[in-house]
């Protein structure tokens, strides 16, 4: 009963925040990873301060159309939105310097991440105008709505080789046990939902990862894991890390209060080790857009991310295709005291503000990664579309025939946000303004908590009652 209670408030509590606005999806500027020059002996690289100057960057923003987040596959290969990011590099130092670059440009959409292709295929980066090859990167990365994106963080993950944190390592042992689910009387009543639960031992160098994950109580020293049990189930557990005593004993029950065992069981029928670089990568996407060791990488940042829990459900975990950012990976040559031209395109995604009518586009390029470079000079930024521009976030662009322009002189100290929308003035739903805004969701938290923490008090009298 208790269980049903804690979940009632923590589902109340996430359909609140729901009401909350969804994260961007996020581009940056080009970012250096690695540089080496003539001067420098074969194999000698720098990872920082690297001495191209960027003289001017020119960003175009080409939206002739929102994304439809209901169309199929067909449809949605004909969105064409893109950002064109063209930089001028000056070379001020006697020596050629051949620089690795990296320019992140979001997490994969949410419109499309059920599609197979590849949406940067027909996207280039460019030296001096001709294409250059160009590799597909991805790297975990949680950002949420408001979390600022730091540059040098997110470049430490893009990694070109098996990364080891903690205890997880390429060669670190998985030990799987596979159970199937047998013996389950049909029916037992208005309660009846069959639940199994094992108590694990707690070790902080282990973790448990359930094919079918229903719920873990975590207790000083042991662990309480559980999933729904019908006839025929098959689940595996897989222990990451130091190897369990023995394999798990599951109990069965008559629903998830876990008050009375039923008949049935849960047999164990196979078991097996494997090590986690081949665990992590079981579910690495079959499109092939995704490097394998980029996959494993992100997984493992995922673990890591997650290290205060010590049971996992494997969709999560191993699957970390919404938390991953998208980088094109690149090579620059700029000759001694020379200029070269560097324009990168990809594709462009927004976040859609359904309280407006009609909807709000929102689109977000982080300027700040510039920073890195040694000198920036000016900067123009050009919005190519048909639509309105209901906000800048405080940049001054000027209506033109082909959209919106502005140019600045150096960067600015903010990033640069705005929204688009099919007409001059939205009508707002909601008032963005108003404490409303804040209060409602807390409010539908708290009348559905409520009765829920009364229940809890109830039951716990009751049970201290004499009987």
């Amino acid at each position: 009963m208790k269980k049903y209670i804690v979940f009632a408030f923590i589902a109340a509590v996430t359909a609140a925040l729901c009401l909350l606005p969804r994260a961007f999806l996020a581009l940056a500027n080009s970012a250096d990873r690695y540089w080496h020059s003539e001067s420098e002996s074969a194999g000698v690289l720098h990872r920082g301060d690297c001495p191209l100057e960027v003289t001017h960057e020119k960003l175009t923003f080409d939206i002739p159309s929102f994304p439809d987040y209901f169309s199929g596959e067909e449809e949605f290969e004909k969105y064409d939105s893109s950002v064109t990011a063209e930089y001028t590099f000056f070379n001020p130092t006697e020596h050629a310097v051949t620089a690795r670059l990296a320019f992140p440009f979001g997490k994969p959409s949410e419109f499309g991440n059920d599609l197979k292709w590849d949406d940067t295929e027909r996207y280039d980066v460019c030296v001096n105008g001709a294409a250059v090859e160009k590799r597909l990167r991805h790297t975990y990365c949680s950002r949420y709505y408001g979390d600022d994106f730091n540059a040098e963080n997110e470049l430490e993950k893009l990694c070109d080789e098996k990364i080891s944190r903690w205890f997880f390592t390429p060669q670190t042992a998985v030990t799987y046990y596979t159970y199937r689910v047998h013996g389950i009387a049909s029916e037992g009543g208005n309660d009846w939902s069959p639940y199994a639960s094992a108590t694990l031992p707690k070790s902080d160098t282990r973790r448990i990862v359930m094919s079918e994950y229903d719920g873990c109580e975590t207790l000083s020293d042991r662990l309480k894991a559980g999933f729904w049990a019908e006839n025929g189930k098959e689940i595996c557990v897989y222990t990451v890390g130091e190897p369990l005593p023995k394999p798990p004993e599951w109990t069965l029950y008559s629903n998830g209060s876990q008050l009375k065992c039923i008949d049935g069981k849960v047999e164990l029928v196979n078991t097996g080790e494997t090590s986690f670089y081949e665990f992590a990568t079981s579910k690495l996407p079959e499109s092939g857009n995704i490097m394998p060791d980029d996959w494993y990488n992100a997984v493992t940042e995922a673990f890591c991310a997650e290290i205060a829990y010590y049971v996992h459900g494997i969709d999560y975990v191993l699957n970390p295709a919404d938390r991953l950012m998208r980088w094109y990976e690149y090579s620059l040559v700029v000759p001694a005291g020379a200029t070269v031209t560097n324009s990168v395109c990809a594709p462009l995604y927004p976040s859609i503000d359904g309280w407006y009518e009609p909807p709000v586009y929102d689109y977000e390029y982080l300027l700040s990664p510039a920073k890195r470079w040694s000198a920036f000079g000016s900067l123009d930024i050009e919005i190519v579309t048909l639509r309105y521009l209901t906000d800048a976030n405080g940049f001054g662009f000027e209506k033109t025939e082909r959209g919106y322009a502005l140019s600045l002189n150096g960067l600015p100290e903010s990033d640069l946000r705005f929204s688009l929308c099919e007409v001059q003035n939205p009508k707002s739903v909601h008032n963005y303004g108003s404490p409303l805004w804040v209060i409602i969701p807390i409010a539908v938290t708290v009348l559905i908590a409520l009765p829920c923490v009364f229940a809890l008090a109830v039951l716990l009298r009751y049970k201290k009652t004499p009987q």
